[in-house]
């Protein structure tokens, strides 16, 4: 009884160290030697391959029992299919500032229409977003799950004007000309008449003046999309460099609207209105990062382009791994190919390893795991139960 403990403790010690030998070095039972005489039995190679379907949700399960001189090499090969997410979010940002509307330029006593004024009931900002929409509605396809929102801005935002996002029937109900075509008057002396529709006296109505904030509308737009699932569009529609917004109104802007863009799935594009604003053009890149996502309202149209092409995703290769786990230990697997075969879905295949047992069944957990270009993780699993 004094000698049974220690004996146990050796043979588990002696079990770690063949499972580690047999995996580093891939040896077979028949060549093991003890106080008795070797046996020499020729081994047999024999090759298997064991399959996971992207349906196969908890993973599957193989028994295999092998005969002693059998050295059993496997690989496991699976699919991958990631769905494809048709869900959309649009957010139109739109600039309230003074200089839409009937305004006096910085330097200048003359006062000037504006860069979108309001003409027969319309103007270049309700224009845009009309165009837009209509790309929309266009090409809206069973399973769309699209919603689009405002967000109107000035020196700060409006947020007793903002729109959540709605379906996009029901958006379509503030395309109106009271809506898009709004501005902030410099003063109250301004007024509102006849030919200057639209204008929004600071004092009264709001206490948003009438500067342009990039950094108050693109933090807004951040805070709100920041928690949306999906993808994700935002259409920028402005006359001109900010003049408010911190210390350095042109770069907080700058910085507010990368950190929109930093967000998963998010497309910033932009539409200049009024004059070729060069400072104002220059900036909009920046944020949006590509010279083609910046274009003038005239062209609105040309943003929509495609917008809800739901692109497939993508499981890069270098995103990809392979485990085994095996009587406590963990041995990385070499992943052979990860492709995509027909569809969205995606094939994998590990290289060979090879499976042992000391006597009674020892599992093997194969585990694979890959991660999409949009965030999105897969793995599957596979446990093979092996004695020889």
């Amino acid at each position: 009884m004094f000698f049974k403990r220690p004996i146990r403790r050796t043979l588990y010690s002696l079990k770690f160290l063949c499972v580690l030998a047999l995996l580093v070095a891939g040896c077979s039972k028949a060549n093991f030697k003890g106080n008795t005489p070797e046996i020499k039995i020729a081994p047999v190679e024999v090759e298997k391959t064991f399959n996971i379907a992207c349906d196969d949700e908890y993973g599957k399960r193989y028994q295999i029992e092998a005969q002693p001189n059998e050295i059993v090499r496997t690989k496991v090969t699976g699919t991958f299919c990631p769905v494809t997410d048709k869900k959309l979010t649009v957010y139109f940002v739109v600039d309230f500032s003074g200089s839409m509307g009937l305004h006096t330029p910085i330097g200048s006593n003359s006062r000037v229409p504006g860069n979108d004024p309001q003409i027969n009931g319309t103007c270049g900002r309700l224009q845009s977003a009309q165009a837009i929409l209509n790309k929309l509605r266009d090409e809206l396809d069973y399973g769309d799950d699209v919603r689009v929102g405002l967000i109107p801005f000035a020196g700060e935002v409006f947020q007793d004007r903002v729109q959540s996002p709605t379906d996009v029937d029901i958006f379509e109900s503030y395309l109106v000309a009271n809506q898009f075509c709004s501005y902030v008057v410099q003063d109250s002396s301004y007024g509102q008449h006849p030919q200057n529709p639209g204008g929004i006296i600071a004092n009264n109505q709001s206490s948003v003046n009438s500067s342009t904030n990039y950094k108050a509308a693109f933090d807004a737009a951040y805070n709100a999309l920041r928690s949306t699932e999906g993808r994700k569009i935002v259409y920028f529609i402005s006359d001109g460099e900010p003049t408010s917004g911190g210390f350095e109104p042109l770069q907080s802007g700058i910085a507010a609207g990368q950190q929109l863009l930093s967000l998963n799935e998010t497309t910033v594009n932009a539409l200049l209105l009024g004059s070729d604003e060069v400072v104002a053009r220059d900036a909009l890149i920046k944020i949006v990062g590509d010279s083609q996502k910046v274009r003038v309202a005239a062209k609105a149209g040309e943003l929509a382009t495609e917008i809800l092409k739901f692109p497939e995703s993508e499981l890069p290769f270098n995103s990809s791994s392979a485990q085994l786990f095996v009587s406590g230990i963990e041995k990385p697997l070499q992943l052979k190919t990860l492709l995509r075969s027909e569809g969205n879905k995606w094939a994998f295949e590990t290289d060979y390893f090879t499976l042992f047992s000391l006597g009674e069944f020892e599992e093997h957990n194969v585990q694979i795991r890959a991660e999409a270009t949009d965030g999105k993780e897969f793995e599957s699993s596979v446990i093979i139960d092996f004695k020889q």
